[in-house]
């Protein structure tokens, strides 16, 4: 990813890991680490870091989230249908 705003990366985007529909990845920039999920292999969200190991807590933790986000949606589609 070149990016004006942050530079060109010093390395190559780097695989962190998969769980489920996501993966996640991070790539080293002169000022820290990028860090990108994708969703389907689309774009889905991306933040900052300062150091490898908390770009990898950041997409732990953020697919953590989406995971227990879709749950809840799923059980309220559920819980809806019940009601008809």
């Amino acid at each position: 990813m070149n990016d004006p705003l942050i530079g060109e990366p010093l390395g190559p985007r780097e695989f962190i890991m998969e769980q489920e529909e996501y993966k996640g990845y991070s790539t080293e920039y002169e000022f820290g680490w990028v860090w990108e999920i994708t969703k389907d292999d689309e774009d889905y969200h991306k933040g900052g870091a300062l150091s490898p190991s908390s770009a990898a807590r950041n997409i732990k933790s953020m697919i953590g989230v989406f995971l227990r986000l879709g749950a809840m949606k799923n059980e309220d589609v559920e819980d809806s249908e019940n009601l008809e």
